[in-house]
């Protein structure tokens, strides 16, 4: 997918991570690419998300705040938002 919006250049990224949908509710995703302002997920095509989210991905320190931006099938844009 070609994003013209997207304001810094992705890097390939091969892991998992915990998408917060609610007190002691999450769901495991996939991370293909992130950069420092957002990631592309892979999730499940049916599952809901809300409109922000934290997002835990793993080898990170710290959870990011996320709002979804795009989402095609089962891959989901998000742009990480102030904590």
């Amino acid at each position: 997918m070609t994003n013209f919006n997207r304001r810094g250049s992705r890097s390939k990224f091969e892991g998992t991570a915990k998408i917060g949908l609610g007190l002691f509710r999450s769901v495991t995703c996939t991370v293909e690419d992130v950069s420092n302002s957002g990631a592309r997920l892979n999730i499940n095509e049916d599952q809901k998300l809300p409109d922000t989210f934290w997002l835990k991905i793993s080898g990170l320190r710290r959870k990011r705040r996320a709002a979804t931006r795009w989402r095609e099938g089962g891959q989901v844009g998000v742009e990480f938002t102030l904590d």
